[in-house]
C-alpha cells in the first residue's frame, strides 16, 4: 500500500545540467526548485562512456561535479532534498558497468536508458534521440537494412538486458524509439511491438525497477504522449509497477514542464500513487499528496 505522508511532494528526478547536455548549474536548478515549490530534485546527468561525444560528463570532470553536488545534497534538507544520480546508457559490450558507476559517483539513485542501439553485428551504433530526425532514418537503412521489426526489437531487447543484468533504479523514457517514428515506418501498437513492451515490463516487475512518467517531449513539441504512453502507463497500473514523474530537464525553467497536463492526465489513467526518494528507496505515496 502506497505511504502517506503529512506533506505535499512536488519532484524531479531526471535532469542535466552543464555537466552533460543541458545548459545550467546544479545551483541553478536548485534555486529555481525552490523558486517553484518543490521538495525533491536530483540530478542525473549522462554517465561517462568510454567514446568521445557532445552530450555525457567527460571523465575529467567528475570530481567537479561532485564536489558540486555533494553539498547540496546536505544544505536543503528542511525545504528541498537533493539528490544526486547519473543516467546511465547502456550499449552490450561498450558501456561501463552500473555497478562502477554507482561506487565511483556515490549515486542516490541510477536511471538505465536506452540512446544508442547495438546491432548484432558491426561497432556502429543506431541513435534513437537527439534533435536530427535524419541520423535515427539513417541508422535505420543503414545498420539494420530497413529492417523495421529488427531494428525496434533490438531496441526493447536491450533493454531487457539492461534491466537483468544491469538492475537500474529507474528504466528511463522506455518507448522513446517512437519519437522520431512519428507513425511513419511501423505503429505504436502493433502486436509483435506490444508484446516486446509486455516483455519488456514483465521484466521490470519481476527486478523491481521503477518507470519514469518523462514529459519532455511533450513540452519541447518533438513528441505527441508522454514517455511511456498512456497505453504503457495503463499497463504498469496494471501490473503495480511503481511510478515517478521526471521533467528530463535540460535547463532551470523546463523542471515543471507539462506537470499539470501530466498530473490530471495519470489520475485518468488510473494512477493511484507516485514516488519519492525516502531512505535510500523509491517510495509510492498517494497521487493525491502531490503538487502539479
Amino acid at each position: 500500500m502506497p505511504l502517506t505522508f503529512a506533506a505535499m511532494y512536488k519532484t524531479c528526478f531526471h535532469l542535466h545540467t552543464h555537466f552533460s547536455d543541458g545548459s545550467g548549474s546544479p545551483e541553478d536548478f536548485v534555486e529555481e526548485a525552490l523558486a517553484e515549490g518543490f521538495t525533491h530534485l536530483g540530478f542525473s546527468d549522462h554517465a561517462p562512456v568510454p567514446f568521445e561525444n557532445p552530450w555525457s560528463l567527460a571523465s575529467a570532470e567528475s570530481d567537479a561535479y561532485l564536489a558540486i553536488t555533494e553539498p547540496l545534497r546536505n544544505i536543503y534538507h528542511t525545504t528541498l532534498k537533493v539528490f544526486r544520480g547519473l543516467e546511465a546508457d547502456y550499449i552490450p559490450g561498450i558501456s561501463y558497468p552500473f555497478k562502477q558507476l554507482r561506487e565511483e559517483y556515490d549515486t542516490d539513485y541510477l536511471i538505465g536508458s536506452v540512446h544508442l542501439v547495438r546491432p548484432e553485428t558491426g561497432n556502429a551504433l543506431w541513435f534513437i534521440d537527439g534533435s536530427v530526425e535524419q541520423e535515427y532514418f539513417s541508422g535505420l537503412t543503414d545498420l539494420f537494412g530497413n529492417d523495421v521489426k529488427k531494428a525496434v526489437s533490438a531496441f526493447y531487447h536491450q533493454q531487457m538486458e539492461m534491466v537483468v543484468n544491469e538492475k537500474p533504479d529507474v528504466l528511463g523514457h522506455f518507448d522513446k524509439i517512437t519519437m522520431h517514428n512519428k507513425g511513419r515506418v511501423f505503429q505504436e501498437d502493433e502486436p509483435w511491438i506490444v508484446a516486446l513492451q509486455n516483455e519488456l515490463l514483465e521484466l521490470v516487475k519481476a527486478h523491481q525497477v521503477v518507470v519514469e512518467v518523462n514529459t519532455r517531449g511533450l513540452y519541447k513539441g518533438r513528441h505527441h504522449t508522454t514517455y511511456p504512453s498512456p497505453a504503457l502507463i495503463r499497463r504498469c497500473v496494471e501490473l503495480d509497477i511503481p511510478l515517478i514523474l521526471s521533467s528530463d530537464a535540460h535547463k532551470p525553467s523546463e523542471i515543471s514542464g507539462y506537470y499539470p497536463q501530466t498530473m490530471a492526465m495519470l489520475e485518468e489513467l488510473g494512477v493511484k500513487s507516485l514516488c519519492v526518494f525516502e531512505n535510500r528507496h523509491f517510495t509510492p505515496v498517494s497521487i493525491g499528496e502531490f503538487l502539479n
